[in-house]
């Protein structure tokens, strides 16, 4: 066992403090207040009997404060009721206390006597009151910490399952798009292959963090385009603005499931025009996003199922974990078209630097 260890062990012993406490105050207070009255002198067992009653009845009065009326009443904020109960308490104890003290020491207690060991045992309440406030917001504070740790290890892992939930069936799309390619000897090969090296570059790698450049996010989402535009190998139109991101962060694929979503849900369900408008701007602190993708209707092909599938689910929980207060989701299934839009207040802007715009037309 470490000597940390062994200290936190004797600190964490409350009865061993409570017995140096009493003891302490025997020794110090108690039994020279009562010595004081021997005329002899001599150190006699006898001469201590009354201190050690009054100790003991001090103890009784502070116990019942301690264990009974600070946590059923005090504790449930009946403050006029608490007072109440600790006068009530001192006044029964102190009678008990007269009767046992003169039966056993023979000693007449006076009022005034009476009155200034009642003024001393208010005196030891107030402190042990204040001790056990303090030992019990001490052991709440760390209850909570321990709590809030517990949840942000929940919340940690919650959100590393949600961006791990990226769809696996792209990536298996795209090398068959590669195998294809490749086997026709395409020009366009090599950069299939080296989009695909970016992607999984960042994916294994960025996405370790909690935030990553937006910047680099919005490279990401090109790329990821472009591969889906090959793997459909469709005419399709995408039109792509990004306005004054500059170096602003942004937790990792956030939004790629709902550009998963336009071509899976969307693009594949064989609209007339084939068109996606993605725009992402930071204004004033605030990030906007916006998708909106043709549909094709329940004849042409399957409905997407975009409004309540997996990839709104996991963006509307990863941004309810991220931005529990300053987000705002708005999604809209209509005919022929399928939008997004989020709103992120007091949008992290630090480290911003010029050259933000940026348009990308396909």
């Amino acid at each position: 066992m470490s000597f940390k260890s062994r200290l936190d062990k004797i600190f964490s012993n409350l009865t061993l403090w409570h017995t140096v406490f009493w003891l302490t105050n025997l020794t110090l207070f108690t039994f020279p207040f009562f010595l004081k009255y021997n005329r002899e002198g001599i150190f006699q067992f006898e001469k201590l009997l009354p201190g050690l009653i009054y100790t003991i009845h001090l103890a009784i009065i502070v116990y019942i404060n301690y264990f009974v009326l600070i946590p059923h009443i005090a504790g449930k904020k009946k403050i006029w009721q608490y007072f109440l109960a600790v006068t009530f308490s001192v006044i029964i104890v102190n009678i008990m206390f007269a009767l046992v003290f003169q039966a056993a020491t023979k000693i007449p207690l006076s009022w005034v006597n009476a009155l200034s060991f009642s003024v001393l045992e208010f005196v030891y309440i107030i402190i042990t009151s204040f001790f056990k406030f303090f030992k019990d917001w001490v052991e709440n504070r760390g209850l909570q910490l321990k709590l809030m740790d517990i949840e942000k290890q929940k919340v940690e892992a919650e959100l590393s399952a949600l961006k791990s939930q990226l769809n696996p069936h792209f990536l298996f799309n795209v090398l068959n798009s590669i195998y294809a390619h490749s086997i026709l000897k395409s020009d366009i090969t090599p950069s299939i292959v080296l989009k695909l090296s970016d992607l999984m570059s960042y994916i294994l790698y960025d996405c370790k963090t909690n935030m990553v450049s937006l910047q680099k996010e919005v490279e990401f989402i090109r790329n990821y385009i472009e591969l889906e535009k090959i793997r459909l190998e469709e005419d399709i139109e995408v039109n792509f603005h990004v306005i004054n991101i500059n170096h602003a962060l942004i937790p990792p694929l956030l939004f790629v499931p709902l550009i998963d979503n336009a071509f899976k849900h969307g693009i594949s369900s064989n609209p007339e025009k084939k068109c996606i408008s993605l725009t992402i701007e930071i204004f004033k602190n605030r990030l906007c996003f916006s998708l909106v993708n043709s549909k094709g209707s329940i004849k042409n092909g399957i409905k997407g199922k975009t409004k309540g599938g997996i990839g709104i689910q996991n963006v509307r929980k990863r941004l309810e974990l991220l931005y529990p207060d300053n987000h705002k989701m708005k999604v809209v299934d209509s005919e022929g078209k399928f939008e997004v839009e989020i709103i992120i207040d007091k949008f992290n802007t630090k480290n911003q630097l010029n050259d933000g715009n940026q348009m990308y037309n396909n």
